[in-house]
């Protein structure tokens, strides 16, 4: 069983929700920007500027959050006395539910952005 404190154990169950929300501003404030300030026709690489950024972003935070969500599958064989054995199963759970929700978020969030024309 891990040792760790109240903060960081807090901090590691909330991770997906975390990721995927830096993941929601990054990309829309980032694509607003570009759209306002007219830099959003620029190719690097054979590709527009926005549908790249928000490519590079989706894969990071899918990757950030499978990464959470193995770790917390991981760690669901707890042991210890049957208490601690309960409370760290049930908070390996929330990690885990929470990174598959957000999974599912950061790839709903970054598909519009790659079909769709980035100023329309």
């Amino acid at each position: 069983m891990r040792t760790q404190g109240f903060s960081a154990r807090l901090v590691e169950m909330f991770a997906g929700p975390l990721i995927w929300a830096a993941h929601f501003l990054f990309i829309y404030i980032f694509q607003a920007l570009a759209c306002a300030r007219g830099f959003a026709d620029i190719d690097l690489f054979g590709v527009g500027i926005v549908p790249l950024t928000v490519g590079v972003a989706t894969v990071a935070a899918a990757v950030a959050t499978i990464f959470m969500l193995l770790v917390a599958m991981r760690d669901l064989g707890a042991i210890g006395s049957a208490a601690e054995r309960d409370a760290e199963r049930f908070m390996n759970w929330m990690t885990a539910a929470g990174a598959g929700l957000s999974l599912v978020a950061v790839l709903w969030d970054g598909l519009p952005v790659l079909l769709l024309p980035p100023c329309q």
